[in-house]
């Protein structure tokens, strides 16, 4: 189990489970009640749309492309690669980015936006892992939603900004940007966790240099599905769901 991402959910929902359907159509609503107090237009959300989805490497993908946005903001560059018994989410960087962020808007209105900061990364980091929404409307400053939808709400076009700063830095192949199933991502996974478990010595040939984003793999998978989602999510007017 882990995330997943989809958009066109309603129009999946209405072809394979009526009930579903229902329950979305619902949460709808509250998110449009959100977008009316900030002064967005509502949410058209199509009943018939290209469906997509994905998984995200459990919920730990996730945590490793925020991990280096959290670096990036406040380093200016990539973290090191993590250790076999490290985990991104714990990263004191990452934990600092939210922070800030909590504290900043503690006692915020359900319905009001962030407060503005220089913040390069909030769409992608101040997000729930595990449901949500990210809306096909252009917004700088995530939408404060509380219990309400889901915590926070963001825009596809500010993720899709936000993605391609990390690939930027990650230096990730436009191909690779524009196919985020591309077996690569797997094999690139693969060689780093080999490499991490058999570790390096003065006895053996020391690795050949590789790009940033073979040296973050999961990141990088992620920096690319998340920002190959927001478009299409900008592309079908759909909203980008967590699920």
């Amino acid at each position: 189990m882990g995330l997943a991402l989809e958009v066109g959910m309603l129009a999946d929902l209405i072809v394979n489970d009526d009930e579903g359907a229902e329950w979305f159509r619902e949460d709808l609503k509250k998110l449009d009640g959100v977008l009316a107090k900030v002064g967005l237009a509502a949410h058209a959300e199509p009943a018939q749309s290209a469906v997509h989805s994905t998984s995200t490497y459990g919920y730990s993908g996730l945590h490793n492309l925020r991990r280096c946005a959290a670096h990036l903001q406040f380093n200016g560059s990539l973290p090191p690669p993590l250790a076999p018994d490290e985990q991104a989410m714990h990263d004191p960087l990452y934990t600092r980015y939210s922070a800030e962020f909590v504290d900043e808007n503690n006692g915020a209105e359900p319905g009001t936006f962030a407060k503005a900061s220089t913040r390069l990364f909030d769409h992608l980091i101040m997000h729930s892992d595990a449901e949500g929404f990210y809306v096909p409307q252009d917004f700088a400053r995530v939408i404060i939603s509380d219990d309400q939808a889901y915590g926070w709400v963001g825009s596809s076009y500010a993720l899709r900004r936000e993605c391609a700063r990390v690939a930027a830095t990650l230096e990730l192949p436009n191909d690779l940007l524009a196919d985020y199933e591309s077996e690569r991502f797997s094999a690139a996974i693969r060689e780093t966790q080999g490499a991490a478990r058999k570790g390096w010595s003065l006895f053996k040939p020391k690795p050949m240099p590789r790009a940033p984003w073979e040296e973050h793999p999961i990141a990088a998978m992620l920096c690319a599905k998340l920002h190959g989602f927001a478009e299409h999510s900008i592309r079908t007017g759909a909203l980008l769901v967590f699920c």
